[in-house]
């Protein structure tokens, strides 16, 4: 597919995909504006290193202006705390470029008056690093978006993610592994990628998980304590697919945020495909899945459990056929505390306030930290 045509529709993978980090980037700020008097921080960071045009010819928009309107509506809101929005958006087509120029340009007096700040740059985003890094510094809180047409350059990209600004901040990127396929036989375009990342995209292709697989390679690149990716198993027509082409990653260090993206996931497809049996809202799997856990490390902490569901690529053809639940903390917390009722796992704490009276895993607990402090252990069957 041509680059030039892509923004001319939308296609059903990037509804999917644009509806998710929609819901992710509203929870985000939310939470950035919760804890800006703790942080002594009001800034928010936003930043786009794929922008595209921002707007399809049939007239639906893109990232970037969903991003600003969702920035927009919440300036707008009476308990906003967030003083000042700092937009930066990369695209190196120049025709993209200027066409998102201009779309920007119609509403600028009301983005300036909300104290939204948009910059747009024009080139390969490696180009602008030196800038890409001043707006991560311009406050604690943010969200980078990446959605590369093929691939992106993880080398390059490496210093950006290393540096401590980017600590508090969402990073969400789109895997394309339909674009792989496609490149598979051009060994200039995918040969530096494979020797990054340390894997040999033909294999995995052929293997029975290779979404699994290539998430578990990218997902090493970042140190963020929720590493999550949901896989959209349908080619640029819509159809469904054996292979899961399109991957979805999001690395925070935010419980609520992750649980944002992944219930996002389960309702845009519970939409999309209503007649589709097992969808995310019908029915459990996940104790399945604990009991898996449990049997090779018979005890464990909830966040390794936690670790344990996020690198796992949840997959929607996995829900069709298994009817797997999303693995939110709401959901684990929930069946934990059954299987404990039950009799089949045995929950403690060395903080039992967290814990409760009754000795359950508690609504309150969202920090690492706390989730370190719960052990579960499976009870062996007598």
């Amino acid at each position: 597919m041509n680059k030039d045509n892509f923004f001319n529709e939308m296609r059903k993978h990037s509804k999917i995909k644009l509806n998710i980090f929609e819901e992710t980037l509203k929870v985000s700020i939310s939470i950035a504006n919760e804890m800006a008097k703790k942080f002594n921080t009001y800034n928010y960071v936003y930043i786009d290193l794929f922008a595209g045009t921002g707007l399809y010819q049939s007239g639906e928009k893109g990232s970037p202006l969903r991003a600003i309107n969702i920035i927009l509506n919440h300036k707008k809101t009476k308990n906003n705390k967030l003083k000042n929005f700092f937009v930066l958006f990369v695209e190196e087509n120049k025709k993209h470029f200027l066409f998102l120029e201009t779309e920007i340009k119609k509403n600028k007096e009301i983005y300036e008056k909300y104290n939204i700040f948009i910059e747009i740059k024009q080139g390969k985003w490696e180009e602008h690093k030196n800038c890409i890094k001043e707006y991560l510094k311009k406050s604690t809180f943010g969200f980078l978006f990446l959605d590369p047409f093929i691939s992106i350059n993880f080398k390059e990209f490496n210093n950006i993610i290393k540096d401590r600004s980017i600590r508090f901040k969402e990073i969400m990127m789109l895997f394309n592994l339909h674009s792989i396929i496609r490149n598979i036989d051009n060994e200039k375009a995918l040969s530096s990628l494979e020797k990054i990342l340390k894997i040999k995209f033909d294999k995995i292709i052929e293997s029975d998980k290779p979404d699994e697989e290539i998430a578990h390679h990218i997902q090493k690149f970042f140190d963020k304590d929720f590493k999550t990716g949901i896989s959209i198993p349908i080619d640029v027509k819509g159809k469904l697919k054996k292979i899961d082409y399109f991957i979805l990653f999001l690395f925070t260090n935010s419980i609520g945020v992750a649980d944002s993206f992944l219930k996002a996931y389960g309702s845009r497809i519970s939409e999309l495909y209503p007649h589709k049996k097992g969808g995310f809202d019908q029915g459990f799997n996940l104790k399945n899945d604990i009991n898996e856990f449990l049997k090779s490390k018979h005890s464990a902490t909830l966040y390794d459990l936690i670790v344990y569901f996020h690198k796992k690529v949840v997959s929607w053809k996995k829900a069709i056929n298994v009817s797997v639940e999303v693995p939110t903390l709401k959901n684990l917390r929930e069946i934990l505390n059954k299987m404990d009722s039950d009799g089949k796992i045995l929950i403690t704490s060395s903080a039992p306030q967290l814990l409760g009276k009754r000795k359950k895993l508690l609504s309150k607990i969202r920090r690492k930290e706390d989730m370190e402090k719960i052990k579960i252990e499976k009870i062996p069957k007598r």
